[in-house]
């Protein structure tokens, strides 16, 4: 009985509070910017930066348009993703200083890649453009009302057509997967 009364009194104070309710001292701007620097592990190592810019809705979920230039390691090839950026918060502190999110990133994946002899096709081929999806967790630290910092760390898949570089020619597709992490500075 007495928890009971205990939770109906501080039922408020139970309630996850929304976006909208955290204090505003903290960056709570809708429109935003990132600045990212990537690096990451996979079936290439990849180094790269990029740029997002996006809207914060009442809900505290986040949308907005990224493209980043990821240089693969190994071979001196790269991918150009550019797509859609949303992020959901999942937690956050009283304060509203750090906040947890579920991040999604998807769109097309543009290839900067060099050609080559595809062994398996005898031919020379280079890669075209594809798409990827990039799923991840991100912890956001607000540090005043205009500036935050950000981490991510994200599984990216990525599907690129193998094409034959005379005839433009799809051959193949092309699978690859990485685990990335990302550092940014948002304002």
């Amino acid at each position: 009985q007495t928890l009971r009364t205990w939770a109906r009194k501080h039922a408020d104070e139970l309630k996850p509070a929304t976006s909208s309710q955290l204090p505003k001292r903290f960056n709570q701007k809708r429109i935003y910017s990132m600045l990212h620097a990537v690096g990451g592990s996979g079936d290439h190592g990849i180094l790269g930066a990029g740029l997002c810019a996006g809207y914060r809705w009442d809900s505290g979920i986040e949308t907005g348009l990224s493209a980043h230039y990821y240089s693969l390691t190994n071979w001196g090839n790269g991918i150009v993703p550019v797509g859609l950026d949303a992020r959901l918060p999942i937690s956050w502190s009283k304060t509203g200083r750090f906040v947890s999110l579920f991040q999604l990133t998807t769109g097309l994946g543009f290839s900067h890649s060099r050609e080559s002899f595809h062994p398996d096709h005898n031919t020379i081929t280079h890669k075209g453009t594809g798409f990827f999806i990039q799923p991840g967790l991100a912890f956001r630290m607000n540090i005043t009302r205009q500036l935050g910092m950000i981490f991510d760390l994200c599984y990216m898949s990525s599907r690129l057509p193998i094409a034959e570089s005379s005839s433009q020619n799809t051959l193949d597709w092309e699978s690859k997967h990485y685990i990335l992490s990302r550092f940014g500075i948002l304002f």
